[in-house]
């Protein structure tokens, strides 16, 4: 016979409630592990949905206070926007390459030769060392 339930989805999610769907601080503020309340949520979809719930609501207030701050001119919040949001109009630090890339970079037969002179340099010092290893 399972042991009795100490925490109720009940308190759990009114606790989670309390704490905007924060589970460490809504496990402290019952006394439990965190644990409890994540195993709770992947057996309660009340839990799991109240933790989505109260995520989503901050993560709305988050983004209307940005939004706030880009309408106010402040230029940092504007870049993040663009960086996180605006990379199908070029904007952003980084570009995401889908599928294989292959490219041919032109250098000079110096520069080939310098390459292939140290590349076989490195070979010959790593075969050296590994035949000193025991």
């Amino acid at each position: 016979m399972p042991r009795p339930r100490r925490y109720t989805d009940a308190i759990i999610i009114a606790t989670l409630k309390k704490t905007k769907g924060m589970v460490y601080m809504a496990a402290r503020a019952i006394c439990c592990d965190p644990g409890t309340i994540y195993d709770r949520a992947k057996a309660s979809p009340a839990v799991q949905q109240c933790i989505a719930n109260e995520v989503g609501m901050v993560s709305d207030i988050c983004e209307m206070k940005l939004y706030e701050q880009i309408l106010a001119g402040n230029l940092g919040a504007i870049k993040f926007w663009l960086n996180a949001n605006g990379r199908e109009r070029g904007y952003g630090d980084k570009r995401e390459v889908k599928g294989a890339v292959a490219a041919t970079v032109p250098m000079s037969e110096e520069l080939k030769s310098e390459l292939t002179s140290a590349l076989a340099e490195a070979v010959l010092a790593l075969h050296e060392k590994a035949e000193e290893t025991p």
